[in-house]
């Protein structure tokens, strides 16, 4: 067993200053924090006169046209799919709801321009499927959220989410600005093929794969992470830690940029690591930081 305090720090400083002295170092960075979000994803207010409100006791629910949508009530084995046009945006307001599906997601986003979902104040929230997945045509859904486009989420509130497969799957950039997640998977607990960008809120996770995955950049500005159970823990093509508070156990890498070359030992310039601020602390049975 590995733990790596501010270790961490130094190790990853020295890890990149022979990259550099060998002259392997990338020199491009992660995308800047101030243009990885913009005002949307932080709004969490909205006009009463424009909410669309679903009670859920009425059965599960699909959203075809852009608007705000306050979701209630409780399903049993329903979900909230949004299959609306490529330029519409979404906005989903968590109410106190609760979501159980036995085969698919219970949040199910076909299609969107992009979609919000807002957990609100005060309230707390149930999303859940601990049974399985079953594909949608082409499309292997296995998340609880389950999104095709570029998904923001934010709020005060608290979302908890079971899965027996991945947790939050965003299958284009995925933003996470405020809110309170308490995630029990079994595989990844956040996962996106393109950026993850986090800037607040406050994590819980148990994750039989990677807590937090992402295909590209994974980005953390802020926030309070506590991964208790995982694989890895971060894991991106590259990784950037500017700040937030970090706590994790993982039974392989605490940190991992794994690009191309992953499975050899060759240098790969298109993946790395780079911590500018935050607390971390590292239990890890493997590397405690790996690039």
């Amino acid at each position: 067993m590995k733990n790596i305090q501010i270790t961490a720090i130094i190790l990853a400083l020295s890890v990149l200053l022979t990259a550099c002295a060998a002259g392997t170092m990338n020199t491009t960075q992660s995308p800047a924090s101030e243009s990885v979000y913009d005002e949307e994803d932080y709004a969490t207010e909205y006009d009463e006169s424009d909410v669309t409100n679903i009670d859920l006791a009425q059965g599960s629910v699909t959203i075809s046209e852009a608007g705000t949508y306050m979701i209630s009530g409780t399903v049993q084995d329903g979900s909230v799919i949004v299959d609306a046009s490529d330029n519409d945006e979404i906005r989903l307001i968590l109410n106190g709801c609760s979501i159980t599906s036995a085969t698919g997601a219970p949040i199910y986003v076909k299609n969107a321009g992009k979609v919000f979902i807002t957990t609100e104040e005060g309230t707390d929230n149930y999303l859940s499927n601990t049974t399985g997945f079953e594909a949608d045509g082409d499309t292997n859904v296995d998340g609880v959220i389950f999104c095709k486009n570029d998904l923001t989420l934010n709020g005060t509130g608290t979302l908890h989410i079971e899965s027996c497969d991945h947790g939050i799957v965003g299958k284009d950039e995925l933003v996470i600005t405020g809110g309170t997640y308490e995630i029990d998977s079994d595989a990844d607990a956040l996962q996106a093929n393109d950026l993850i960008a986090i800037s607040s809120g406050s994590f819980t996770i148990v994750s039989g794969d990677d807590a937090i995955h992402s295909e590209s950049d994974l980005v953390i500005d802020g926030g309070t992470i506590n991964i208790i159970e995982c694989e890895e823990g971060l894991e991106g093509n590259t990784v950037t830690v500017n700040g937030g508070d970090i706590t994790l156990t993982a039974s392989d890498d605490g940190i991992n940029a794994a690009g191309e070359n992953s499975t050899s030992m060759m240098a790969d310039p298109s993946s790395w690591i780079v911590i500018n601020g935050g607390t971390i602390d590292i239990t890890s049975y493997g590397d405690g930081i790996d690039s």
